[in-house]
C-alpha cells in the first residue's frame, strides 16, 4: 500500500510541476478554497489531514483536518493546480490523491471527497 501511495504522490507531483506554478499570495491577492468530505463509506471520518500542494518552490502546502462530520475546507489558495492528499495513520484512501485546478472562476472547488479504509 505504501508504494502505491508513494507512486500516486510522485505522479501528482510531476503533473503539477509540469503545469507550472502560480504566484505567491500577497496582501490583497484574492484566494480560493478546496473542500470536500472524508468518510469510511458508512459514516464520516474525522481527524484526517488533507493537504493541497502545488509543489512550487515559493508556495508552502495548505492543509485542514476533517471535522466530526468528515468535512474539510482548505483556504487561502492562490490560482494553481494542486495535488490534494488525505492522510491519517492506520488508513488508506480512495482515491489516494486528487489533482484539483483552482482557476479563479469560482470561489470554492467543492466535492473533493475521499473514502478511508482501515489498513488491516
Amino acid at each position: 500500500m505504501r508504494s502505491t501511495l508513494t507512486l500516486a504522490v510522485v505522479l501528482a507531483t510531476l503533473i503539477v510541476f509540469i503545469s507550472g506554478c502560480g504566484s505567491v499570495v500577497s496582501p490583497g491577492t484574492e484566494t480560493y478554497k478546496i473542500s470536500g468530505n472524508v468518510s469510511t463509506g458508512g459514516g464520516p471520518l474525522a481527524g484526517v489531514q488533507v493537504t493541497a500542494d502545488c509543489f512550487c518552490p515559493n508556495i508552502d502546502p495548505f492543509s485542514d483536518t476533517s471535522n466530526v462530520s468528515g468535512d474539510y475546507e482548505i483556504t487561502g489558495l492562490p490560482i494553481d493546480t494542486y495535488a490534494v492528499i488525505p492522510e491519517r495513520a492506520g488508513y488508506t484512501f480512495i482515491p489516494l490523491s486528487r489533482l484539483v485546478t483552482v482557476d479563479g472562476t469560482q470561489p470554492e472547488v467543492t466535492g473533493q471527497n475521499f473514502t478511508g479504509q482501515i489498513i488491516p
